[in-house]
């Protein structure tokens, strides 16, 4: 039996937690279970400003904010170098951390404010539960870097790329197998290589390191490439569950692709 709440994780800076906005309404409006949002900024100073913004459309009971504390930061900021975007920073490896910040929550789903929820996320979460998944994802196609490495560390398998926008995280199950730390070695071979090792920063090492563990969701629950794609099938947009803007044509800018979607 499925439990009815359902946690769910943001990681956000202070440049994009005004867009938890639209996100967050849209799971409120559309999702019949409890919800918990759990939200890892990169300083403490962004609390009072988030608190302000989740004040506007939910209590207080129904979100916790926690900021990554000066070692973990100064950690990601060492690790990072500018793989494919000069306008992110070290906080996007946040996303390896934020098990850790939410240990009391068995299961959780991590999204991103690129996204919105357009129906019930019940049934997600009751394949979740039914299932145990301990770890899932959306099937995409990531970058030769990728794919490339995945090749060479497992040439017996036919590797798959997961969107890392939509997760499902076991935090028990992340924390018992030292997930934290796998990703952490894979993010440090890519800052040695360059950034050769893998494309898509923590996106990039979790597909690496935790390949053999991620289990394939159904692709509504992630309906990807909003943010860079004018030619997605309508039809393919209706069925959606989770829309994802991807890419740099994100839904708030004056050049943002499928705005008619981005509505509560």
């Amino acid at each position: 039996m499925a439990t009815k709440l359902i946690p769910i994780c943001f990681v956000v800076d202070e440049n994009i937690y005004m867009f938890l906005e639209t996100v967050c309404k849209s799971i409120i409006k559309n999702v019949s279970l409890t919800i918990h949002f759990c939200i890892l900024t990169n300083k403490e100073e962004n609390i009072n400003n988030i608190e302000r913004l989740m004040d506007t459309f939910s209590n207080k009971t129904q979100y916790t904010i926690k900021s990554l504390t000066v070692e973990h930061d100064e950690y990601l900021k060492s690790l990072y170098i500018p793989e494919q975007r000069v306008d992110i920073t070290g906080f996007v490896y946040s996303q390896i951390l934020f098990p850790e910040y939410f240990s009391n929550f068995k299961k959780i789903l991590f999204l991103e404010p690129d996204q919105i929820v357009k129906s019930d996320l019940a049934m997600l979460w009751n394949e979740i539960m039914e299932k145990d998944i301990n770890l899932g994802a959306v099937n995409y196609k990531n970058g030769s870097n990728t794919l490339n490495t995945l090749a060479k560390l497992y040439p017996e398998r036919q590797n798959k790329g997961y969107n890392a926008g939509v997760m499902i995280v076991d935090t028990e199950f992340w924390i018992k197998n030292n997930f934290t730390t796998l990703c952490f070695d894979v993010i440090i071979k890519q800052k040695e290589s360059n950034g050769k090792y893998y494309d898509y920063y923590a996106e990039g090492a979790i597909n690496i390191a935790l390949q053999t563990h991620i289990y394939e969701l159904d692709s509504i629950y992630n309906t990807v490439n909003l943010g860079w794609n004018p030619d997605i099938p309508k039809h393919i947009l209706d069925k959606a569950v989770i829309l994802h803007w991807n890419g740099n044509s994100k839904p708030w800018k004056e050049n943002g692709l499928y705005r008619s979607y981005y509505v509560i």
